[in-house]
C-alpha cells in the first residue's frame, strides 16, 4: 500500500513539470504528457458539452496577467461523432479530439508559446500504464481503503458575478489499516487538493491543475458530470454553458 501512495504522490510531482514540457522535445516527457491526455479523458469531459461551451479559470497568485494568469478550455467542435476541446494555459495551446461515446481521444496537437506546432503519437493502453507507473488494480487498491464523499450544504461560489451551487468531496479513510502517518498523509492531500464541483458548470477539467492531481478519484469523477469550480491553485472566473 505504501507502494502504490508513492507511486501517485510521484506521478503528481512530476505531472508539476507540464507547462514546460510542450517546449521541450524530450521524448519521455512528451510520451508522458500524451499518457496523462489519454488517461485522463474519461473524466476530464463531460457528456452534454456543447460547440461554444467555455470555462476560464483565474490561476490564484497571479495577478492581471493575461497568459500565465488565466487557464482556458473552450469546446471548439463537435460533429455526431467526435469532440475538439482546446485548452489554453502559459502561452501553450493544447487540442485534444476525442469520441463522443467513449471520451477516447483519437488526436492530441498543439502550440507552444514560441509558436512551434506539436503533433504527438498516441500510445497503446499497456503504454500508457507502462509510462505512468500505475495501473486499474492500483486504483482499486487504494480505493479499498479510502473513499470521497459530496458535501453540498451551504457551498456556493460566484462566478462572473453569479452565484452558483457547488459541491465539494471529502476524504473518508473505510479502514484501520493504514498507518496513523500515512492518514496524516492522505488527510493533508485533501486539504492541499480540494476539489470544487458544480453541476451549472461545463465539464472541462483542466489536466494537470485538475484532472492529473485527482487521479484517484477517477472512477467518481466518471460518473459525475459536474464542472470543475476551485481548488488551492484555480478560481472559475467565467463560464458559458449551451
Amino acid at each position: 500500500m505504501k507502494k502504490v501512495i508513492f507511486t501517485i504522490l510521484t506521478i503528481v510531482v512530476i505531472s508539476q513539470l507540464f507547462g514546460n514540457e510542450l517546449s521541450q522535445p524530450d521524448p519521455d516527457l512528451t510520451k508522458r504528457i500524451t499518457a496523462f491526455i489519454q488517461y485522463t479523458s474519461e473524466y476530464r469531459f463531460g457528456n452534454d458539452l456543447k460547440e461554444g461551451d467555455e470555462v476560464v479559470y483565474k490561476i490564484e497568485g497571479i495577478k492581471d496577467d493575461p497568459v500565465f494568469g488565466v487557464h482556458i478550455l473552450k469546446v471548439i467542435d463537435k460533429n455526431e461523432k467526435t469532440t475538439t476541446i482546446l485548452e489554453i494555459f502559459e502561452g501553450n495551446k493544447l487540442f485534444v479530439e476525442f469520441t463522443n461515446d467513449t471520451k477516447k481521444v483519437i488526436k492530441i496537437w498543439g502550440f507552444d508559446i514560441e509558436g512551434g506546432e506539436h503533433n504527438l503519437e498516441l500510445l497503446s493502453f499497456n503504454e500508457i500504464e507502462k509510462v505512468l507507473g500505475i495501473n486499474e488494480s492500483n486504483i482499486a487498491e487504494i480505493q479499498k481503503f479510502i473513499e470521497w464523499d459530496y458535501v453540498t450544504t451551504n457551498n456556493q461560489r460566484t462566478a462572473d458575478g453569479e452565484a452558483i451551487n457547488c459541491k465539494s468531496l471529502k476524504l473518508r479513510i473505510k479502514k484501520n489499516e493504514l498507518s496513523k502517518n500515512i492518514q496524516d498523509v492522505l488527510i493533508k492531500l485533501q486539504e492541499i487538493d480540494k476539489i470544487v464541483l458544480s453541476d451549472e458548470v461545463p465539464k472541462l477539467l483542466p489536466l494537470v491543475p485538475v484532472a492529473v492531481l485527482n487521479l484517484d478519484k477517477k472512477n467518481l469523477l466518471s460518473r459525475d458530470n459536474a464542472g470543475f469550480v476551485s481548488n488551492k491553485n484555480l478560481k472559475l472566473k467565467s463560464f458559458i454553458k449551451n
